[in-house]
């Protein structure tokens, strides 16, 4: 599933640790350290993918929930 916000693919691989630093085959070699670093940056998790996540006008009518897995 890709996320519409930041348009990171889950690759499964971050349930139990969230920080990790693994390049992920699914989403270009990026860490999921490096794709928070680059939505903070400019809101997506890769420069490519700025022009199809949803916009920040919209993002700030969400809300974050942890998800439990």
């Amino acid at each position: 599933m890709v996320c519409p916000v930041c348009f990171w693919e889950d690759d499964c691989l971050d349930f139990n640790n969230p920080n990790w630093d693994v390049p992920s085959d699914t989403n270009d070699d990026l860490t999921l350290r490096q794709a928070r670093e680059n939505y903070h940056s400019f809101g997506a998790c890769h420069s490519k993918f700025v022009g199809v996540v949803i916009g920040k006008k919209e993002r700030s009518s969400l809300y974050y929930e942890q998800r439990n897995v």
